[in-house]
């Protein structure tokens, strides 16, 4: 019971519909509505306004399996003035252009733009709940629909055929539902977990350095090298030397899922080898939070790894310990310190060596101190991935569990189906 894309139909197919089950097309699940926005001239469409008024980007920002406010809000008059249907709590909120695909389930009555659709399901059909799990389920077919890429658009009649093999018992779509919502409950406390754990970790550490007795020194006063990397193009065959680029340094962590490759003249691999320790930030980028960015380089294997041109590497002398340099840039107080060297030109955001030599940091005297906040740093980090590691496991299961459930190859027990009822 594969999902296959009929592309002459548009409709998503299944080998074999489960017994009790039938196959229907969205337009018998739900009767689709669209958006629109109230003239921006008129500021009484817009002003003291009570009904949310849903975006794809409020969709994106949305971690939650329902959505009930947006940036802007608007009145009345803007609803009847424009091409928005206010639609009951219960539908769900489905984005067709940018981002195709993201979706929530309408907390409360409320509308959107233009640049979604709504689907409004048809009670006697399909509940609520087990619609907005299916559609995550056939998520696939409508990006295919909108030309292969989540960065696309989807017509309202292209979303209208897709099908699915649906029960006709609805006790077994509560049911189906019904679990699927605690593992999303679960998820949802998770997440909210790790956030709290990322703000006692803020917290933590700026406290740490709050209390830190030590002088402030140049940055240049511990450099021993600070070097732009190849401006040589890379690419994901696997040949020449493994090159960190931008997507490499996330957050203060070294990431090798998205790892390029480039050839080198042997002169060029010694001038630009990258040693254990060694400090990698993001120079340049649109972002200005990208700016500064910065990782402790660790050798994954003995390869000869380099690093592109928007990174510089900053090599340290036993002074000062590149993982409390990487903490202290990580912090707010390291932020705002680096951002004041930042300048903009033709719409980047660049720091070079020269600005990088002259940041102010603190520096303890002991070694011992910079190693203490280092650990502290690694045992907060440690409490973070824990809860990072559990969402991990949580949205496997949830994936699994879809496959199972949402095209009848595991069926809900009897007794199951009774109580969801």
């Amino acid at each position: 019971m594969v999902p296959r894309l009929d592309a002459a139909n548009s409709v998503l197919l299944r080998t074999g519909v489960p017994e009790g089950w039938g196959e229907v097309s969205v337009a018998d699940l739900a009767r689709i509505v669209g958006g629109g926005t109230p003239d921006r001239e008129q500021p009484a469409y817009w002003r003291n306004g009570t009904i949310p008024w849903i975006t794809p980007t409020d969709l994106t920002a949305n971690d939650s399996k329902y959505i009930a406010s947006g940036a802007e809000n608007i009145s009345e008059l803007g609803l009847k003035s424009s091409n928005a249907t206010l639609v009951p709590p219960g539908s769900i909120v489905f984005s067709t252009r940018g981002t195709v695909g993201n979706m929530a389930v309408a907390a409360i009555p409320l509308t959107c733009n233009q640049s979604c659709e709504v689907l409004v399901p048809r009670n006697e059909v399909v509940t609520g709940d087990f619609l907005y799990y299916l559609l995550n389920f056939g998520l696939s077919a409508f990006i295919r629909l909108s030309g292969g890429t989540t960065f696309g658009a989807i017509t309202r009649r292209d979303i209208a055929r897709v099908r699915f093999a649906v029960p006709r018992d609805d006790h077994e779509q509560v049911a189906i539902a019904c679990i699927l919502d605690a593992v999303d409950k679960a998820l949802e406390r998770t997440r909210a977990a790790v956030e709290r754990a990322r703000a006692l970790e803020r917290a933590v550490l700026e406290d740490a350095f709050e209390n830190l007795v030590a002088q402030r020194h140049r940055l240049g006063e511990f450099t021993t090298d600070v070097r732009y990397g190849t401006s040589k193009a890379s690419s994901e065959r696997g040949w020449g030397n493994p090159v960190l680029r931008i997507p490499n340094v996330i957050g203060d962590r070294l990431s090798l899922s998205d790892l390029a490759f480039v050839e080198l003249a042997l002169s060029d691999v010694e001038r630009l080898r990258l040693q254990n320790g060694d400090l990698l930030l993001v120079r340049t980028n649109g972002n200005p939070n990208y700016v500064g960015r910065s990782v402790v380089f660790r050798h994954p294997d003995e390869r000869a790894w380099v690093y592109a041109s928007y990174l510089i590497r900053v090599r340290l002398n036993d002074g000062l310990a590149p993982d409390f340099l990487n903490v202290f840039l990580g912090l707010e107080r390291g932020r705002r310190e680096l951002l004041r060297r930042v300048t903009t030109s033709a719409g980047n955001h660049n720091i070079n060596s020269n600005s990088i030599r002259l940041l102010s940091v603190p520096v303890p005297d002991s070694k011992d101190e910079q190693a203490h906040i280092v650990e502290l740093a690694d045992a907060c980090r440690a409490y973070v991935d824990a809860f990072r590691t559990k969402v991990a496991g949580l949205e496997m299961v949830k994936k699994s569990l879809m496959q199972v459930l949402l095209n009848g190859r595991v069926r809900v027990p009897r007794e199951m189906k009774a109580a969801a009822s």
